[in-house]
Order: C-alpha cells, then sequence, then structure tokens
C-alpha cells in the first residue's frame, strides 16, 4: 500500500459502509441495554461491564454479516476489545469503548502488534513524495466508542502509531459521532483533514 492509503481520507472511503453498520449495531445495541435495566429496575452505574456486554451483544448479531472474529488472547477488560473485523482485503478494524478518550496500552502481544505501525504522516526528512512511499500491505484502525444511556457520545474512528505512557497513541483521529447521527442521503462519506500537515 502507498502511504496515502493509510491515510483518513482513504481509510474512511473504504470503511464507511462498516462504520455505518457499526454504529448502527451499537445504537440498537445500547437501545436494548436501557430497556434490560428499566424492566429489571437494575441502576446501570451499579454494573457497567454489563451494560456495556448488552450493548455489545446486539452489535455483534447486527455485525454477523461481516464476519467478526474474536481474538481470545486480547483481552483489555473493555468491551468489543477481542472483536476483529476485515472489512476489506487490506484493513483491520477492532472496536474499543473509552469514556476518557484514551485506550490502555494493550498487554498481550496481539494487542501489541495490532497498535504499532508506521506512522501515516509526511516524513519530512525524506525526499520520497509522499503519496508513493511503500506502507504495510494493512491499514489498522479502531472505532473508540463512549455512551451515555442509549446515545453514543463519542464515535471515532482512529489510526494507531504505538503506544505513549501506557496509552496508545494516535496517529490520526476522525470524530465522526456528528456525521452518524444525521448522515446526509446518498452524500457517502464525510471528506475529512484529520490528521494532515499540509
Amino acid at each position: 500500500m502507498r502511504r496515502s492509503e493509510h491515510g483518513p481520507d482513504a481509510a474512511l472511503e473504504r470503511l464507511w459502509p462498516t462504520l455505518q453498520t457499526l454504529s448502527e449495531g451499537l445504537c440498537r445495541g445500547l437501545t436494548i441495554a436501557v430497556e434490560v435495566h428499566r424492566e429489571h429496575r437494575w441502576r446501570p452505574a451499579a454494573d457497567l461491564h454489563l451494560f456495556h456486554h448488552i450493548a455489545r451483544r446486539e452489535a455483534m448479531a447486527h455485525l454477523r454479516d461481516l464476519d467478526p472474529r474474536l481474538d481470545e488472547e486480547d483481552n483489555l477488560g473493555l468491551p468489543m476489545s477481542g472483536l476483529l473485523l476485515h472489512p476489506t482485503p487490506v484493513d483491520v478494524l477492532r472496536v474499543w469503548h473509552s469514556d476518557d478518550g484514551h485506550v490502555r496500552a494493550p498487554a498481550t502481544r496481539s494487542g501489541q502488534r495490532f497498535v504499532s505501525q508506521q506512522s501515516a504522516a509526511y516524513d519530512l526528512f525524506t525526499d520520497t513524495s509522499f503519496s508513493s512511499q511503500a506502507m504495510p500491505d494493512v491499514c489498522k484502525t479502531y472505532v473508540q466508542w463512549a455512551a451515555r444511556g442509549s446515545d453514543l457520545t463519542r464515535f471515532d474512528l482512529v489510526r494507531p502509531r504505538g503506544t505513549s505512557g501506557g496509552f496508545v497513541e494516535p496517529d490520526w483521529t476522525i470524530p465522526l459521532l456528528e456525521a452518524m447521527r444525521s448522515p446526509s442521503p446518498g452524500a457517502g462519506y464525510p471528506k475529512t483533514d484529520a490528521g494532515r500537515d499540509e
């Protein structure tokens, strides 16, 4: 793959249908989680893992046509942390929940391999053009989501480039919450300049 194919616009164009399906699945899962807790008069705050796992269960069912796989070795203690999606031949997508906007550095080898990849940013110390620089054959990204009740409060597409200070370090981040809340019919994926130094 060329370096530009690891950039935010190219990745978003490839992943947009998958991201829409994932957003729909998470919203349905959150609605079901709220209904289950209301029916049993449970307080979600008393067991947030249960609330998030109910949301995960429905989202997984919604994603079944995408053949989701679970990496049992990789358990960050986060809903859907072991979920691996291969929506295109050149993309691997994970789904991680984070209320504070940070994802802990994975402790497992598979998780560490996933977040460790060359930056897609332009290298000022080379004469090779931005678009033609050789990169790995797979672009690894993750969706970082958070919710309050049945409403998503965060839905970001993130490309990691390693870890720093015990957390995953983003190469670039595309906030997509507003695009998912009010998609324009026929408009396709939203254009973005995220992560560019131009």
